[in-house]
């Protein structure tokens, strides 16, 4: 009957991948490769870096590759920053402590790229673990040929990190998975619910927007800065 073929079907299912293992390469750095050719980055920092005075704070180097291109630098930095509807911290501001724990994420390239190359990438960022994990925000879109820092668009960077910190352990997990766009940017089309946006370019604009692993296809719409 149905029955007897609906629990077929479900015992016919292949299991669900397993999630790549994260290697470390630095000091509370770890990178996973992801299939589809994105990369997800996990970088714990110590609570204490994140408590003080400093207005920064940069994660140990590491490499990336995109499709075309060289490994290239990387960096992931913590910005200490205004809080949502909060306005920017002011020249006189002492950082992580007074913004109380507000903060923007950024993955910054380190090097220039060759002569006319391109780099098309989707970021997408989130902080915590556990129970402690907040909703991821993301991808944006960014086009490393023409700006080397990489984030969320304003008005959804800011992130309270107190509220993300393992309590036990005292550290700050931030996430980072960066998925490059494998195809050239298509001219004429804008981002969804940009001015003049087709119902299609709308829809494909949301599809690219989605994570690598997400996406109803393997092919990754790219869209002009």
């Amino acid at each position: 009957g149905a029955s007897a073929t609906a629990a077929a079907a479900v015992v016919s299912s292949p299991p669900p991948r397993p999630r790549a293992a994260a290697e470390l390469v630095a000091r509370g750095l770890a990178l996973a490769r992801e299939e589809g050719g994105a990369t997800r980055l996990e970088w714990s920092v110590d609570e204490r870096r994140i408590s003080g005075q400093d207005r920064m704070f940069v994660s140990p180097g590491f490499q990336l590759e995109l499709p075309g291109l060289d490994p290239l630098p990387f960096k992931l930095i913590l910005h200490a920053a205004g809080g949502l509807g909060q306005k920017k911290l002011g020249k006189g501001a002492q950082g992580f402590k007074s913004a109380e724990g507000w903060a923007r994420v950024e993955l910054k390239c380190c090097d220039d790229l060759p002569a006319g190359a391109s780099a098309f990438v989707n970021v997408s960022i989130s902080i915590g673990s556990g129970d402690r994990a907040q909703p991821t925000r993301g991808p944006a879109l960014h086009n490393l040929s023409k700006q080397s820092c990489c984030g969320l668009p304003k008005g959804e960077d800011a992130w309270h990190l107190p509220s993300a910190v393992d309590p036990s352990a005292h550290r700050l997990v931030v996430h980072v998975l960066v998925a490059p766009c494998v195809s050239p940017p298509q001219s004429g089309l804008v981002a969804a619910g940009g001015a003049g946006a087709s119902a299609a370019a709308e829809r494909e604009a949301a599809e690219a927007r989605r994570p690598v692993h997400q996406q109803a296809t393997s092919r990754t719409i790219c869209f002009s800065a």
